[in-house]
């Protein structure tokens, strides 16, 4: 095929993090692309590096920020694409959904809108269909914005990509993706993480084809945002590309140890920290996992170290842990995006026996990919974020974790998998073909994209 001309809108250059193994695949297909980024959520500094990272590594990638909505349809689209996505929660059916994203959702609602709710039957209302016809009407005679048509026709792509279309408070990737279909220019959306159809908002604007991970996302689709399932194509997840592309640690166990006070000679476990969303403030259990190890009577569990690796927007609270064995990598948390940021994280997994998870975090998929025993902690503190939580439930129904449910039972984990014991490895290697990889572990999700995009030109 002839090259294309690929326009990417993404909410922020944190959000590159998630579709760069696209944009890489596009360009190694000699197709040219274009990326733009809210500027008001692109602030983080590590994430622009990665994007500039790019614009090196391919010639063909270029970016700008884009612009923002202002005319006087964005206060009423902000107003009735928020209550939308919380009517979502009301929708979803008995059963298949914590409370937990239902009340954060509600949350960040308009005050006038908070009140209504307290109003007896104004949650049964919200979920009739008339109800939601009158919000929906809204997007369908609120006209694009004619800046960003204009910005649109400007560059003239052949195809238009956006992600994640579907977070709070409106950004620009939605609006661009609005302008595209105004425009009749073929269009596609990649879920950006493993939770985003079920944990987030809704997709308000269908792109003609929403690229998904596998085959649960594919039923998340239909199930929690009613995009037909048609138009629905399986890429796996783009995300973990690079933990395939074979890479090796960067320097020995002896120096990584040096950097980072920790001995070579004994056993390291990492400890993944987890968002402020899943778990607000976790160092309490990461001093109880701790004092597990250190009392218990076996000298090799507790001489063994722990690096703690904190969410990248949760790392502060890990400043009032001072304790022998301990260290936090990095201490200001890290997205791995860039070249450099992506292989302390596989050192770091690397020179570990065994990935702990505290709540709830997409570490452990990583983890996973790169063949690491991962042990769950499950307690009452984050029973709303774990086990009544639909994406971490699939790591429960899937048995790739060892589960502890007893900090004082932690150490028999630990002591486990440092004997060599993975009864969770098979289950893990399933795991990874069906969720991650379900084209074949071979085939990269940013190569499966790029095809696709491909394949819709040539039938359009």
């Amino acid at each position: 095929m002839s090259s294309l001309k690929i326009l990417f809108a993404v909410r922020s250059t944190n959000n590159f993090h998630h579709v760069k193994s696209i944009v890489a695949a596009l360009c190694g297909r000699g197709h040219t692309v274009h990326a733009l980024f809210d500027p008001r959520w692109s602030k983080h500094e590590g994430g622009l590096g990665a994007v500039r990272e790019y614009k090196k590594k391919f010639p063909q990638f270029s970016y700008e920020f884009s612009l923002r909505r202002t005319d006087r349809w964005s206060t009423l689209l902000f107003y009735t694409r928020e209550i939308l996505s919380y009517r979502r929660y009301l929708r979803v059916r008995q059963g298949r959904q914590s409370d937990y994203y239902k009340d954060r959702y509600e949350a960040y609602l308009p005050n006038f809108f908070r009140a209504f709710l307290r109003i007896p039957y104004a949650g049964n209302f919200l979920k009739t269909a008339f109800f939601g016809a009158m919000l929906k009407m809204a997007e369908r005679i609120a006209p694009s914005d004619k800046n960003i048509i204009a910005a649109v026709r400007r560059f003239a792509p052949d195809f238009f990509l956006a992600s994640p279309v579907d977070l709070r408070f409106a950004s620009s990737e939605l609006e661009y993706l609005k302008a595209a279909k105004a425009l009749g220019i073929p269009s596609a959306v990649p879920v950006a993480s493993w939770d985003n159809l079920t944990t987030k908002g809704l997709i308000h604007v269908f792109p003609d084809m929403l690229f998904v991970w596998n085959d649960v996302q594919k039923e998340e689709a239909v199930e929690h945002q009613d995009f037909p399932r048609e138009r629905i194509r399986i890429i796996g997840a783009p995300m973990f590309d690079e933990w395939f592309s074979g890479m090796e640690p960067s320097i020995s166990r002896e120096e990584f140890c040096q950097r980072h006070g920790l001995r070579p000679e004994d056993a390291i476990i990492v400890y993944l920290g987890s968002s402020s969303n899943m778990a607000e403030d976790e160092t309490w259990l990461v001093e109880k996992l701790r004092d597990a190890l250190d009392n218990c009577s076996d000298e090799l569990l507790q001489r063994t170290q722990m690096i703690v690796r904190p969410h990248p927007a949760n790392a502060k609270i890990y400043e009032k842990i001072k304790r022998r064995n301990v260290v936090i990598v990095p201490k200001d948390g890290d997205l791995p995006d860039t070249t450099q940021a992506l292989q302390l994280f596989f050192d770091t997994l690397y020179f570990s026996s065994a990935a702990v998870v505290g709540a709830n975090t997409t570490g452990i998929i990583d983890a996973m990919v790169m063949g690491k025993p991962a042990i769950g902690i499950l307690t009452g503190e984050y029973g709303k974020t774990q086990e009544q939580t639909k994406h971490f439930r699939q790591l429960l129904e899937a048995d790739v974790l060892k589960l502890v449910r007893n900090t004082e039972k932690f150490p028999a984990a630990v002591h486990a998998i440092l004997e060599g014991k993975d009864e969770h490895r098979e289950k893990r290697q399933q795991f990874i073909k069906r969720y991650i990889r379900p084209r074949g572990v071979e085939t990269p999700a940013g190569e499966a994209a790029a095809r696709e995009v491909e394949n819709m030109l040539r039938n359009c």
